[in-house]
């Protein structure tokens, strides 16, 4: 595309017409972006380093559609960084709350410095993340530009802050 499209415009995707029984999940996404620009991702690239938000009320009106279909599916957020603006992120969970779904997405494991967030993530129904550890090697980390997200010597600690909200984690590491 010439120009990135407005999210706002996005249409619920036709859940309907899929045989659910098929997948163990339904993919909704709330943004589309990443604020960081790691030398092995394609996002930044994707997308042009901006990053854009669908209206919540959008998304509330996506997840009822798909409650609609069927009411026990986990729903995957495909953002590839789902709090990469807390304000919105929190704006998100808050609206989430009341509609009791489980769901899992992205973030980078520097969430763990926010129990605002986390508590607000299971509240709304998070029951995992995906964390792109990608070395325990802070070398490794420098190198591919990641040393300025993740500190290998915060691993452990994030790790224990994560699971004490009950929010399990899907570890991604880069051989």
């Amino acid at each position: 595309a010439k120009k990135n499209i407005d999210l706002k415009f996005s249409p619920i995707p036709k859940w309907d017409l899929v045989k659910s029984d098929f997948y163990n999940y339904f993919s909704v996404q709330t943004t589309r972006g990443c604020p960081f620009d790691c030398d092995f991702c394609s996002v930044t690239y994707l997308f042009g380093g901006s990053y854009r938000y669908k209206p919540i009320e959008n998304i509330i009106k996506e997840i009822y559609f798909i409650k609609n279909i069927d009411q026990n599916k986990l729903i995957f957020f495909v953002d590839d960084n789902i709090v990469s603006n807390r304000a919105y992120a929190k704006e998100l969970f808050k609206a989430l709350v009341p509609l009791n779904i489980r769901w899992y997405s992205q973030a980078p494991i520097a969430i763990a410095k926010d129990d605002e967030l986390l508590e607000l993530m299971h509240r709304s129904g998070c029951r995992e993340l995906f964390i792109g550890f990608e070395s325990l090697s802070q070398e490794s980390l420098e190198a591919m530009g990641k040393g300025r997200i993740n500190k290998v010597e915060e691993y452990e600690e994030a790790i224990e802050k994560i699971y004490s909200h009950n929010i399990s984690i899907f570890a991604s590491f880069m051989f």
